[in-house]
């Protein structure tokens, strides 16, 4: 849903959330089906540090001999990011009834490859 038109991205949330409550509902209670308009598909998306935090260090000197030196060159630590990395992500949010508490961490192990699933072939149906 990251990266897509604004309209495309809302229609795609649009119907995970509705196959996500269905799906959640079958499983769940056929007799108490779970109201889409309160299943939330949200994606939203994060850059390197480097990414997000350019221009900010450029400015702080580090006191090294014979001359101070940006913070970016002498930070092992700050070198080592990968500036190219960025990744997308989706979560889903729904409103449920746990039948078993207990089993609850078990049963959204077992669920996950199935509404990713269903996320996955919702991007797809819009990309070209």
């Amino acid at each position: 849903m990251k990266g897509l038109h604004k309209q495309k991205s809302e229609s795609v949330a649009a119907a995970v959330e509705t196959r996500v409550a269905d799906y959640l509902g079958k499983k769940l209670s056929p007799k108490l089906p779970i109201d889409p308009d309160f299943v939330i598909a949200h994606s939203y998306g994060i850059k390197s540090v480097r990414e997000t935090s350019r221009n900010e260090e450029e400015g702080i000197l580090v006191n090294v001999k014979p001359s101070p030196q940006p913070f970016t060159d002498e930070s092992t630590l700050f070198r080592s990011i990968n500036e190219a990395y960025s990744d997308n992500f989706v979560v889903v949010l729904a409103p449920i009834d746990w039948p078993d508490l207990p089993r609850k961490d078990d049963l959204c192990a077992e669920w996950k490859d199935d509404i990713r699933k269903i996320i996955q072939e919702e991007c797809k149906r819009v990309k070209p």
